[in-house]
């Protein structure tokens, strides 16, 4: 890791500590694990892994302000916490559209190959089998959405991606991961056709009572 990148990290985890609380999967977990994978994915990609990295370590800060925002929230204070450890205003542009871009309401075929890494890393964050079990929840509660809303959200973002076959890109990521977003998505699908039927429905109130939801 390069020292603006040491001091970059340093300065973000410190300001991860103080949402806690609120970003419970947008949290420093899920930046620690996109910024790791995102650097494997841009060493297959063959491109420049400091940005990548600052990319990935900024990717999510729209959600420090408003935990229902789009990626493009997050500009100013990416400017801020990139322009303090020294990078450029040319860098900081580069990293801003390797942003946006890998981000899932903008992906298509043609997104650059730091883009590319930065997505694949993000995006097997979402489909880890672990993740229906330890962060669909946590998803709901930080971004204040109903089951219904996180599917059809899920649903809606996702499934065009895997259908265009770009849900990843590099090729380690497809030929480890692509079966876990097939898996995930199906998993979804069948949570949201499931939530039209009365007695799921009646299910649901039960545990609403009962405290659960």
């Amino acid at each position: 890791m390069s020292p603006r990148n040491q001091k970059l990290r340093s300065n973000l985890e410190w300001l991860y500590q103080r949402y806690t609380d609120t970003l419970l999967f947008h949290g420093w977990h899920h930046v620690a694990f996109v910024t790791r994978k995102s650097l494997e994915f841009a060493e297959e990609l063959g491109v420049n892994k400091e940005l990548v990295e600052a990319a990935a370590l900024t990717h999510d800060l729209n959600y420090i302000s408003d935990v229902t925002s789009n990626v493009d929230a997050g500009r100013t204070l990416r400017e801020e916490q990139l322009s303090t450890v020294g990078y450029s205003a040319e860098d900081i542009a580069l990293i801003e559209q390797t942003v946006h871009t890998a981000s899932v309401e903008n992906r298509d075929a043609d997104i650059s190959d730091m883009a590319k890494a930065l997505s694949d890393a993000d995006s097997l964050f979402k489909v880890m089998p672990v993740g229906l079990i330890v962060l669909s929840a946590r998803f709901i509660t930080e971004t204040k959405v109903d089951l219904r809303k996180w599917a059809d959200k899920i649903m809606r973002d996702q499934q065009p991606l895997l259908d265009k076959g770009i849900y990843f890109y590099t090729k380690t990521a497809n030929d480890r991961y692509l079966e876990w977003a097939k898996v995930d998505l199906a998993a979804v699908a069948s949570i949201q056709q499931s939530l039209d039927d009365p007695d799921i429905q009646e299910f649901l109130e039960d545990c609403k009572k009962l405290g659960y939801l």
